[in-house]
């Protein structure tokens, strides 16, 4: 049972509780009012959608309050029983996302924040999931006949997943799918197994073992042979390493012997020539004094090149003192230069006190340009504002009487407004009388009594026509007010502008009137600025003077300065010249160039005689060599013909050796070959065996699938023609509550082959499909098959929800269809709720009425009303305002 729902910011509900009872409640409310979206919220917070937004018609967006006030959250909480228990399922939206939680009334938490597991707690809790709850108890408005306006094929899906045997078809779906594909898989496995080659492989495989058999007696004589070949190779191997070692040694001394009698030859030769260079017989004993010798000599070349060294600087520095004489004469006669230097910082320190002076002038030059140009750009601006004052004065008098227009056209757009409000307002009551007139219970709002036909018709046509005259002077007056409001924007813009026009006049009268005083500023500064740079002018033709002066005792300065530089220099190098002759006639008085020349003719002597004795030594070492070597040759007793038989011998067991192994190499291969060719036998007949056993057990399979489609097929066909005959027992009993008439005694679901269809019996016994009826008649069957559905579907629950449940009913269905909800219908459904604009309705109510209102022309929020009494005349009941709204 559900006991409250609370909204907060939901839709048009700001803050509303409705606490329901057990039996029917009726929420009552014009259309737009808000009544449908607690059924809404009572879903949602059940199962986090409803029919509308689940079908895109809304979005989670939508659900948020926008009216009279934007908010930016929607909370919905639901408490309802389960089993014995309390629960309290709450929710809440805020841009594009929700959060929910799920808890016992004591406050401990089940499940939360996200909303799918929520929703899966509460399917648990209910033992009803959304779809069956949205087609078997939920109704929405005008949809009473859902399933009965459904196409042949559509309406048997539907209704087959409403009575839960939809599954049944799919399983058969699935399971003719694969009988199908155990069919393919048993013929495709009966073809791959060929008798034929099955024989003809166990033939090959037989032939096979007894060729391997000879082929591998073969390999085992070919081996024993390769066994004696591999030793014979390895002997003669060994036999001829060995003699290609000697052989290389052998070599090897012969190169020795060639090599040291042609050294032996040629220190021979060396030795002749350098005894022949000699002018007389050296012996090795004077070879000793060579390193004094050599001693002497190179002390006497350092001094020829120190007495060289000395004769050239003093040449060089006579010539030096000479180019400095010759430059200072050339530089002509010069005051010293200390006192050029002080006539040099005389000239800079008149030249600075001249710089500062002009500096200043500057400065004074460029504030007074300064002040020139800020007082001529304040005339230049002057005399633009001069001008711009004048255009004022003519726009101010193109929007003269703009106000006066603009007062005129506010008060007749507010005469405009109060007309169209009262034409509207007019429209409405029109359009709500002929909505009353419109329905067969239309009574006269004097005395209350049913209208007669003709009299309905003449005031439906007096009514229509006064709305048709009604709209068309709104529609005139609201164009009228739309040009008057456009006109008065228009007025108001321009007394506006003229408003702004008159206060920058002001401002420009104030900045005119100065404009002669900026003048004569202008005057006197300009005069200034002239007088100032006429000052500096003449200060610069001093300066520039100073300035030449300057450079020319700069230059005088220098010719003096380096006058005395080339004198110094001059008397320094004749100095230095006279000292350096003095040191070269000394080494000249030391030196001998005749001992000189005796002492490297003695050494060349010594060098040669060290040359012969040298080519002696190497003479000898060399002929000892090929001795030696001739010795070691003598002894080494090699012999190429030996050499020869060797190699012959080792070609020979080689060549053997390789043809007993590419022999054998070719009997393994061959093997081998065989070993795969039976190895593929043996698989093909291995695979066989699974093809074989793979067919056997797949036409056990095909068996076992065949027998369960048809135990299927069985029990959906029996499940259906329970569950319709359970439904068709709900409507039997159901009928004589909902419909009033006796043309029709029953109504039943018919189940077919690959239909449902809903159907009323009339006295004679025959069975007439709905879709040949009356819409009342129809919408009767419909409430009843809607009605059995939730019984016997949802029995645990035993909830119904309808939606405007009265369409197409006439005064006679509504009045008995309020006697079987008050009375019939609580005793098969615990609580059913009742969604409707027709008042009459409430007399059906056996546990709570609830009147939802709303102001929509304002938009203003929704609020509900709950009967709290009844008299014993259900016209005139109390009511109490929902607390949460009214705060």
């Amino acid at each position: 049972m559900i006991h409250c729902v609370k909204l907060r910011n939901w839709k048009s509900h700001e803050s509303t509780e409705v606490c329901f009872g057990k039996g029917t409640n009726l929420i009552i409310g014009s259309m737009g009012s808000g009544k449908t979206s607690l059924i809404d919220a009572v879903c949602f917070a059940l199962y986090g959608t409803f029919p509308s937004l689940k079908s895109r018609r809304v979005k989670l967006d939508d659900l948020i309050m926008r009216r009279p006030i934007r908010h930016s959250k929607a909370e919905v909480s639901l408490e309802f029983d389960s089993n014995g228990k309390s629960f309290v399922v709450s929710r809440s939206v805020s841009q594009g996302a929700s959060e929910a939680f799920l808890r016992e009334k004591n406050g401990t938490l089940l499940e939360g924040p996200q909303s799918q597991r929520v929703t899966e707690a509460v399917e648990g809790l209910l033992k009803v999931d959304y779809e069956l709850f949205a087609r078997s108890i939920y109704s929405e408005q005008n949809r009473i006949d859902y399933f009965v306006s459904l196409g042949r094929g559509e309406r048997k899906k539907q209704v087959d997943e409403l009575l839960g045997i939809s599954r049944f078809e799919d399983a058969r779906s699935s399971s003719a799918a694969v009988i199908n594909r155990l069919n393919s898989l048993k013929e495709e496995l009966d073809s791959r197994v060929n008798k034929n080659e099955l024989e003809k492989a166990r033939a090959e495989l037989t032939a096979l073992a007894t060729e391997t058999k000879e082929l591998e007696e073969r390999r085992a004589n070919i081996a024993s042979q390769l066994r004696d070949l591999e030793a014979q190779s390895k002997e003669s191997a060994l036999a001829l390493t060995a003699l290609e070692a000697r052989e290389k040694q052998f070599n090897s001394l012969q190169r020795e012997k060639a090599s040291a009698d042609a050294l032996a030859k040629n220190f021979a030769s060396q030795r002749d020539y350098r005894k022949a260079l000699l002018s007389r017989s050296v012996s090795r004993e004077e070879l000793l004094e060579k390193p004094t010798v050599e001693a002497k000599a190179a002390e006497l070349r350092k001094g020829l090149q120190q007495l060289r060294e000395a004769q050239g600087e003093a040449r060089a520095l006579s010539l030096q003192a000479g180019s400095s004489a010759k430059e200072a004469a050339a530089l002509g006669e010069v005051i010293s230069a200390s006192l050029q230097k002080q006539e040099v910082q005389r000239l800079q320190t008149e030249l600075a006190s001249l710089r500062k002076q002009a500096s200043e002038l500057d400065a004074e030059v460029a504030q007074a340009n300064a002040s020139a140009d800020a007082l001529a750009k304040q005339c230049r601006e002057c005399e633009e504002k001069a001008a711009r004052f004048s255009q004022v004065e003519t726009e101010i008098a193109s929007f003269e009487g703009a106000e006066a227009a603009a007062e005129r056209l506010r008060v007749e757009s507010a005469a405009l407004r109060d007309l169209t409000a009262s034409l509207d307002a007019s429209a409405k009551q029109l359009e709500s009388a002929l909505h009353s007139l419109s329905t067969d219970a239309a009574a006269c709002p004097v005395c209350d009594s049913i209208l007669p036909p003709e009299k309905k018709t003449g005031l439906h046509s007096e009514k229509r026509a006064l709305l048709e005259k009604t709209l068309s002077e709104s529609n005139a007056a609201r164009l009228k007010l739309q040009e008057s409001c456009a006109e008065e924007k228009k007025q108001a813009e321009k007394a506006s502008a003229r408003l702004r026009l008159m206060q920058e006049k002001e401002l420009l009268q104030k900045t005119v009137e100065k404009a002669g005083e900026t003048k004569n500023s202008l005057s006197n500064a300009v005069a200034l600025a002239g007088e100032k740079t006429g000052k500096r002018g003449s200060l610069l033709v001093v300066l520039k003077k100073s300035e030449e002066s300057l450079e020319a005792a700069r230059l005088l300065l220098e010719k003096a300065v380096e006058k005395e530089r080339l004198f110094a220099s001059a008397a320094q190098a004749q100095s230095n010249s006279s000292a350096a002759r003095d040191k070269a006639d000394a080494l000249l008085k030391q030196f001998s160039e005749n001992a000189l020349e005796q002492a490297e003719k003695r050494l060349a002597e010594l060098e040669s005689a060290r040359e012969v004795f040298a080519a002696e030594d190497a003479l000898f070492q060399s002929t000892a060599k090929a001795v030696a070597v001739e010795t070691e040759l003598q002894k080494l007793l090699f012999s190429p013909a030996e050499l020869a038989d060797c190699r012959a011998k080792a070609l020979q067991c080689n060549s053997a050796f390789s043809r007993a192994s590419a022999e054998n190499e070719g009997l393994s291969k061959l093997v081998e070959e065989k070993k795969k060719l039976a190895s593929s036998r043996r698989e093909l007949l291995s695979s066989a065996a699974a093809v074989e056993k793979e067919a056997l057990l797949a036409a056990k399979r095909l068996s076992e699938m065949t027998v369960f489609q048809e135990a299927l097929v069985e029990t959906q066909s029996l499940l259906r023609t329970e569950l319709v005959e359970a439904v068709n027992e709900a409507m039997a009993s159901l009928w004589p509550s909902v419909y009033p008439y006796a043309d029709y005694s029953c109504a039943r679901l018919n189940a077919s082959e690959d239909d449902y269809s809903l159907e009323l019996s009339s006295l004679d016994g025959e069975w007439t499909s709905v879709e040949g009826v009356s819409g009342g008649e129809r919408s009767c069957a419909a409430l009843a098959m809607r009605v059995a559905f939730a019984m016997v579907l949802t029995p645990e629950l035993s909830w119904l929800v309808l939606d405007e449940p009265t369409h197409n009913l006439d005064r006679q269905a509504v009045a008995l269809l309020c006697r079987a909800l008050h009375e019939q219908i609580p005793k098969i459904v615990e609580q059913t709720f009742i969604i409707t604009h027709d008042e009459a309705l409430k007399e059906g109510a056996s546990a709570k009425v609830f009147f939802v209102e709303r102001d929509k022309e304002r938009g203003d929020k929704s609020s509900v009303q709950e009967m709290c009494e009844m008299s014993a005349d259900i016209s005139t009941p109390s009511f109490r305002r929902n607390e949460m709204n009214a705060s």
